[in-house]
């Protein structure tokens, strides 16, 4: 026998409640207003229980508070709880409770309070499998907060269901980097100021979706622990504070989560999926949307085969930033900034991994740091003035390629490894710089400055057979081999090959000078077998190429 209890704590209360004392399918219906009103509505021990509640403050100081407690087998079922105080200044509670085998929904949940008033609080609890978490929707028109708690831990639990053609039902959705990213399937909903949600997932194929409208929004110690759990997430601001978000843990294989941030500016987020080289998490999929002045701090601490898109837009008073950390292998990392001063950081300590950074419009910073082998690394920097681009690499067969087409635009390679491609393409603009330094053997070079002033290119070589191959007589000059091209006047061109006691040998070095005014310098300080071809076609051109060592070849034509 099942025992129903309600404890009902009101002024003035309207109270409509239908029990049975069977063990299913009882049904509960509430109905208060006035102030201070308080509810408790305990089903458990029952299959098929339903819920439903409506609390309204009239216009005090005093709060709605709702407890549901549903703790049986399967089928628990609050079909509606709506909570007012949009009249008076007093705050909304409910607390739901679902523990059972499976099929526990929570339909609709709604909470709203009125200017001045106090808070939305819900928090709500589900374990099992195949819940159903459809809507829980905050509204505060005043500057209080909404806060969300959820702690769901089963399987294929959100908002899952389905049937047609043409039979009808629907929902599900998400999917693709988590609907990309409108949200929806297991929906939390906040509008108002300073809202606040904390949701762990503990579980595999759970679907939920999460947004936030208004100012200061915080979506914080967000915890999924499993596979393939899908994730969607929107945040739009009107704050210039911006919105918050924290993922503070994926670990699992095969999630799905999509990140929207809108908003004025100063958006935050920071995404962390692995937890240590024993739990590894893998092919998971993330995508993150920014606009206008944010912040992005995503963390693969283990794992392999995760696909990770940053895409940062509308710059303009506040900069874009992001700083992604992976280790693991054949990681895909795509960051997209838009707009002017941004920095983009990639830290890689594994092999086969993937970057791609576009960086337009101004001023922009591109930092990669890799240690392992097989990565490869491209950053473009295009229509702009001002970019920086650095690369330190310690691995071999790894593929670097910087791309930048504006003016005062800056390179710099640090490579210790072999086998190593570089590939640095600058112009058509004045004053670029390129600065490469190498330790390591056969690396292949192709530096190109086009169409400007005052550019220089300077590339030090600690190692033997780089550039590669071939050559000879009198360096052959037909060019190729490691290759540095300038068109344009007044350019500068440094080779430093070698030291003293410190021998490379077997490079194999050119270089291609277009215009007038232009120099260059070769200095190979100690090695053997060095060919060196240099082309200049100008007027007031200069070479100077200093060779150390025996079997050394030099061509130059002017």
């Amino acid at each position: 026998m099942k025992k129903l209890r309600l404890a009902l704590l009101a002024a003035t209360a309207g109270l409509a409640v239908a029990s049975t004392a069977i063990a299913a399918e009882n049904k509960a219906t509430l109905s208060q207003s006035g102030s201070e009103n308080t509810a408790l509505i305990d089903q458990s021990g029952s299959d098929k229980s339903q819920a439903y509640v409506n609390q309204t403050n009239n216009g005090d100081t005093n709060s709605n508070s709702l407890e549901i407690h549903q703790d049986s087998h399967a089928h628990q079922n609050v079909f509606s709880v709506d909570q007012n105080a949009v009249l008076g200044t007093g705050s909304n509670t409910a607390t739901v409770t679902q523990n059972g085998a499976y099929s526990n929904s929570v339909r609709n949940l709604d909470q709203t309070t009125g200017t001045g008033a106090g808070n939305n609080t819900a928090t709500i609890t589900q374990t099992g499998q195949a819940n159903d978490l459809n809507s829980v929707s905050q509204t505060n028109t005043g500057d209080d907060d909404n806060s969300i708690t959820a702690l769901i831990t089963g399987t294929k639990n959100g908002s899952n269901y389905y049937r047609d053609i043409n039979n009808d039902v629907q929902r599900e959705a998400l999917d693709g980097h988590a609907g990309n990213v409108g949200a929806t399937n297991g929906e939390l909903i906040q509008n108002g100021t300073a809202n606040t949600i904390d949701l762990t997932v503990n579980g595999d194929e759970n679907n939920f979706g999460i947004t936030q409208n208004g100012a200061l929004n915080t979506l914080s110690a967000l915890s999924v622990i499993g596979d393939k759990n899908d994730l969607g997430v929107f945040q739009d601001s009107t704050n210039a504070t911006g919105n918050t978000l924290i993922i503070s843990g994926i670990e699992g294989n095969g999630n799905n989560v999509g990140v929207l941030q809108d908003g004025t500016n100063s958006n935050l987020a920071t995404i962390s999926l692995g937890g240590s080289s024993s739990t590894p998490s893998n092919d998971n999929k993330v995508l993150l949307r920014q606009s206008d002045g944010t912040i992005a701090d995503i963390d693969i601490n283990s794992g392999d085969n995760n696909d990770i898109n940053v895409l940062q837009q509308n710059a303009t008073g506040t900069d874009n930033d992001v700083d992604v950390d992976i280790t693991g292998s054949t990681n895909d990392l795509d960051i997209v900034q838009d707009g002017n001063g941004n920095a983009a950081t990639a830290t890689l300590t594994g092999s086969t991994n993937t970057v791609d950074i576009l960086q337009e419009n101004g001023g922009h910073t591109a930092v990669a740091t890799v240690t392992g082998d097989l990565n490869q690394i491209d950053i473009d920097q295009v229509r702009l003035t001002g970019s920086s681009a650095l690369l330190t690499v310690a691995g071999s067969s790894n593929e670097l390629t910087v791309y930048q087409n504006g003016k005062n635009e800056n390179t710099t390679m640090d490579i210790t490894g072999s086998s190593n491609k570089i590939d640095v393409n600058q112009g058509p603009h004045d004053s670029q710089t390129a600065d490469i330094d190498v330790t390591g053997s056969s690396n292949e070079f192709s530096v190109s400055q086009g169409g400007g002033r005052w550019n220089n290119t300077t590339v030090a070589i600690f190692g033997d057979s780089n550039g590669t191959g071939t050559f000879t007589g009198f360096a052959d000059i037909g060019l190729t081999a490691g290759t540095l091209v300038q068109n344009g006047a007044s350019n500068t061109a440094t080779w430093n090959v070698g030291l003293a006691g410190d021998l490379s040998n077997n490079n194999v070095l050119a270089m291609s000078q277009v215009g007038d005014s232009n120099s260059l310098n070769v200095d190979i300080s100690g090695g053997n077998a060095n060919q060196v071809a240099v082309s200049q076609v100008g007027d007031s051109n200069r070479s100077v190429v200093t060779q150390v060592g025996s079997f050394n070849v030099v061509g130059i034509t002017q």
